[in-house]
C-alpha cells in the first residue's frame, strides 16, 4: 500500500491538487499561483507526525478546472517545504461545498451546481487545475464583466461566444458564484428520478405510514362528502380510503383506523409521514402521536414531492375514478362509491414497489381470491321475495364491495326513488351499462330517513325504463357512504301483520278511560289562586310547604341580584291528586316556565 501511495505521489504534476480530509487549511508550495499574498513571520503548521513546518505567507489562489469552472481558494497557506498542493475537505465543507462519491471519482457540488471532479488514484482523490496568478486575475475580471454586460448570461452561452471569438483577445472563462444570479434564477433542487438503491425499505407492516387528504371536490357525494383521507402502508403498499365531509374529521378517522388496525395486526405504527396541513399539524394529532410513540415525518412547505407515495396514490385513485364514471355513465355524484371500489381493486392489483405482488396478499400473508370481482356500473339482478306471482328479482346497478360484509353494494330503484342496498343474492348482466343512455343525472341529496323505510316493489325494470326514470324522476338517496352503523335488517321488507301489544287489551283501555275521567272532574286546581279558593286549600297549602322545604334542603337555587336588561323565567305551580289504595294524597310541584326563555 505504501508503495502504491508513493508511486502516485511521484507521478503528480505541479497543476494537480490532492483532496485531503485530514488537512486543516489549503496549502501549496508554489508562490506564483497567489493572486494576492500577505507575508507571515513566525508562523507554521503541524503535520500528522508532529513535525512543524514553516508558513511563509497566506493569500488567495484561483483554480480553473477542465470543466470550465473556477474555484477561488481563500486563506491558502504558502508552505515552500511542502511537496504537493493540498485542498482541505473540511474547509470546502465550511464554505458550503459537498462531495458525492461513486464510480471512482468525487464530484464537488455547491447546492445543485457542479464545480469539478476529482479522480481516484490509489487511495487518494486528485484533481487537475490551472493556477497562474496573472491569468486568473485577468480571467476573473473579464469573465465577470462579460457575464454582467450580457445580462448575467449562463456559463454555457459565454463559452459558445468565446469559442466563436466574439470576445476578441479577451480571456473569458466560467463565472464563479454570482449572488445576483442566485437571487434572480434560483429554482428548486431536482428530485431524483428514481429512489436511491441504497434506500432501505421497511421490514414489516405499519413500520412506515403515508397519509394525505384530497379535496374539496366541486360535486359532493349523496352523503355530503367533499374530501377523502388516504393512508398507505409502506411495506405492503395497501391503501385505506375514508370519505370526509370536512377536513376536521381527519383526526377522528385516523384515530379510529389506528385503534382498529393495531388491534387486528398486533403491531404498532412507528412512523407517520404527512404534509404540513392543519388537519395533521394540530395539538390533538401531535398529542396522539406523542402518547402512542409515533415518530412524525413532515414534508417541506410547498414540496408535495416529499410526500410522493400518498400524492401518487391520490392521482392513481382519481384516474381510476374518472375512468370508471365515464365508462359506466354514472354521474359525478357517485365519485365516493367509485373511489371506494377503486381502493378495493388497487389493493388487489400488482404493485411496482412489490415487484408485481398484490398489496392485499402482502398485508394478510395469503393469496387473494379475485373471483368476486365485477365491472363497476353494470346491471345486476337482486333476489327479492315478494308476492307469489311477482318476479323474484329486481334490477339494480352494481356500485362496489362493502367492508366487512360478504355481499355487493347496489343502487336499487324503489317506488319512491332510489337507495343503496347490500345483498349477496345477485346475478350480474355484464353486457352493458344501464346508465349510459343518460350521462347527466341530477340527484338531490337526502337524509337516510327519507327512503330507508320505503317498501320495494319487485316488478322487473328494463334498462330503457331505468334510464328514463333516472332522467325524469326526482331521486332520493340515503347517506350510506359510511357503513359503520349499517344494519342488514334495513333492507328487509316490512311486516304486513303485526302482533297487537299487550297494553292495548280491554283492561288497560278501561283503566286509561278512568284516569282521563279523573283528570277532568275539576278537583285539581289549575293555579295558585285556584288552590287557595278550593275547599281543600289546607291540604294544598301543606303540600306546597312540603315542596318548598324540599327545595331548600336540596339547595335547588341560589339567590342573586336580578341582571340588568335580561328576562327572568317565571315559575308555576302544578297540582295533582294521587288516589292510593287506602288514602288520597295531594301533590304540589314548583316548576320553571322553560318555554318562555329565548
Amino acid at each position: 500500500m505504501h508503495a502504491s501511495v508513493n508511486s502516485v505521489l511521484a507521478s503528480l504534476s505541479e497543476n494537480e491538487w490532492l483532496l485531503d480530509s485530514a488537512c486543516s487549511y489549503h496549502m501549496t508550495p508554489r508562490r506564483e499561483v497567489f493572486s494576492d499574498y500577505v507575508q507571515m513571520k513566525n508562523c507554521g503548521v503541524t503535520l500528522a507526525d508532529g513535525t512543524m513546518i514553516v508558513v511563509n505567507g497566506i493569500g488567495t489562489v484561483c483554480l480553473k478546472f477542465v470543466s470550465g469552472s473556477v474555484l477561488t481558494l481563500k486563506n491558502v497557506r504558502h508552505v515552500p517545504t511542502l511537496s504537493h498542493n493540498l485542498i482541505s475537505c473540511a474547509v470546502l465543507e465550511d464554505d458550503g461545498f459537498r462531495g458525492d462519491w461513486g464510480d471512482g471519482c468525487m464530484n464537488i457540488m455547491k447546492g445543485s451546481r457542479y464545480l469539478f471532479k476529482a479522480l481516484r488514484m490509489g487511495n487518494m482523490y486528485v484533481c487537475s487545475a490551472e493556477s497562474s496568478a496573472s491569468m486568473n486575475v485577468v480571467q476573473n475580471d473579464l469573465s465577470e464583466l462579460w457575464h454582467k454586460g450580457l445580462g448575467h448570461m449562463s456559463n454555457k452561452w459565454l463559452s459558445i461566444l468565446h469559442k466563436n471569438q466574439y470576445f476578441g483577445n479577451d480571456k473569458v472563462s466560467s463565472v464563479t458564484l454570482c449572488d445576483s444570479c442566485i437571487l434572480g434564477k434560483q429554482t428548486h433542487v431536482l428530485f431524483p428520478e428514481y429512489p436511491s438503491p441504497n434506500l432501505s425499505r421497511c421490514t414489516e407492516i405499519l413500520e412506515y405510514i403515508h397519509a394525505d387528504v384530497w379535496g374539496p371536490t366541486s360535486v359532493p357525494t349523496y352523503g355530503g362528502n367533499r374530501y377523502f383521507l388516504s393512508i398507505i402502508d409502506d411495506y405492503s403498499r395497501k391503501v385505506f380510503v375514508f370519505l370526509l365531509k370536512q377536513k376536521s374529521d381527519v383526526f377522528d378517522k385516523f384515530k379510529t383506523w389506528k385503534t382498529l388496525i393495531e388491534n387486528q395486526t398486533g403491531k404498532r405504527i412507528k412512523t407517520l409521514r404527512t404534509d404540513n396541513g392543519i388537519e395533521f399539524c394540530n395539538l390533538e394529532f401531535d398529542n396522539l402521536c406523542a402518547n402512542s410513540g409515533i415518530r412524525r415525518h413532515k414534508s417541506v412547505v410547498h414540496t408535495p414531492q416529499q410526500n410522493g407515495v400518498a400524492e401518487r396514490m391520490n392521482r392513481t385513485l382519481l384516474e381510476r375514478v374518472r375512468s370508471m364514471l365515464t365508462s359506466s355513465g354514472l354521474p359525478k355524484l357517485f365519485w365516493g362509491e367509485a373511489i371506494l371500489t377503486a381502493t378495493y381493486l388497487i389493493n388487489r392489483s400488482p404493485s411496482m414497489p412489490l415487484n408485481g405482488d398484490l398489496p392485499e396478499s402482502v398485508w394478510c400473508g395469503k393469496k387473494v381470491d379475485l373471483s368476486n370481482l365485477h365491472v363497476f356500473g353494470y346491471a345486476a339482478f337482486v333476489h327479492h321475495k315478494g308476492d307469489k306471482l311477482e318476479p323474484r328479482f329486481v334490477k339494480c346497478i352494481f356500485l362496489g364491495y362493502p367492508d366487512g360484509v360478504k355481499g355487493y353494494r347496489l343502487w336499487l330503484k324503489g317506488d319512491f326513488g332510489y337507495k343503496i342496498i347490500i345483498s349477496r343474492d345477485v346475478i350480474f348482466n355484464e353486457s352493458g351499462f344501464p346508465c349510459l343512455a343518460v350521462p347527466n343525472v341530477v340527484i338531490p341529496q337526502s337524509t337516510p330517513n327519507e327512503v330507508e323505510q320505503l317498501p320495494i316493489k319487485s316488478d322487473d325494470v328494463s334498462d330503457s325504463e331505468l334510464s328514463e326514470n333516472l332522467q325524469d324522476q326526482t331521486v332520493e338517496l340515503p347517506n350510506v357512504d359510511d357503513l359503520s352503523d349499517y344494519q342488514l335488517a334495513r333492507d328487509r321488507p316490512r311486516r304486513e301483520h303485526v302482533r297487537k301489544p299487550k297494553h292495548f287489551d280491554d283492561f288497560h283501555l278501561a283503566s286509561h278511560v278512568f284516569n282521563v275521567f279523573e283528570s277532568l272532574d275539576g278537583n285539581e286546581p289549575k293555579s295558585y289562586k285556584d288552590a287557595l279558593k278550593s275547599d281543600k286549600s289546607t291540604e294544598w297549602l301543606n303540600s306546597m310547604n312540603d315542596e318548598m322545604n324540599s327545595l331548600h334542603v336540596n339547595q335547588t337555587w341560589e339567590l342573586v341580584p336580578k341582571p340588568v336588561n335580561c328576562s327572568v323565567v317565571d315559575c308555576n305551580w302544578l297540582f295533582k291528586v294521587k288516589n292510593e289504595v287506602d288514602s288520597i294524597k295531594y301533590k304540589a310541584r314548583l316548576v320553571a316556565k322553560g318555554f318562555t326563555q329565548k
